[in-house]
């Protein structure tokens, strides 16, 4: 069973009580080696894998998804992302999710890696902290 450390930030609390309620989060309950634990803090673990937190809110938001594609080649073509995968001709969608693990990403062929490389591995800023920086 894979398990991922998710430490909570407190508005977030929704967040994780909705997860929680429907069984794709569970409190942490074992002791993490090395981990800090602050007074008043709650951590949880995904079961069935980080990727059933995306999974869930894919379902929730009625996107039409495909999973388990072996995608080769995304690129821009007039404003939406055409994909090619291993087998079948290509398709336009307006926005394409990468849940693979980053060196994956780098692999694949088009403008879909000249779009992200300036990106990996800076920080994510929330709205409130764009303003600030």
């Amino acid at each position: 069973m894979e398990r991922v450390f998710i430490p909570v930030l407190f508005f977030f609390s929704s967040f994780y009580e909705e997860l929680v309620s429907h069984g794709i989060l569970k409190p942490l309950t074992t002791p993490v080696e090395g981990m800090v634990v602050r007074e008043g803090s709650q951590n949880y673990v995904a079961p069935q894998g980080i990727s059933s937190v995306v999974k869930y809110y894919l379902e929730q938001s009625g996107a039409d998804v495909s999973y388990e594609q072996h995608v080769t080649h995304i690129s821009l073509q007039d404003g939406r992302w055409e994909v090619s995968r291993k087998t079948g001709p290509p398709e336009q969608f307006d926005v394409v999710i990468l849940t693979m693990p980053v060196p994956q990403i780098l692999q694949l062929q088009g403008d879909i890696v000249d779009s992200l490389v300036p990106t990996l591995g800076e920080p994510i800023l929330w709205p409130d902290q764009r303003a600030s920086s």
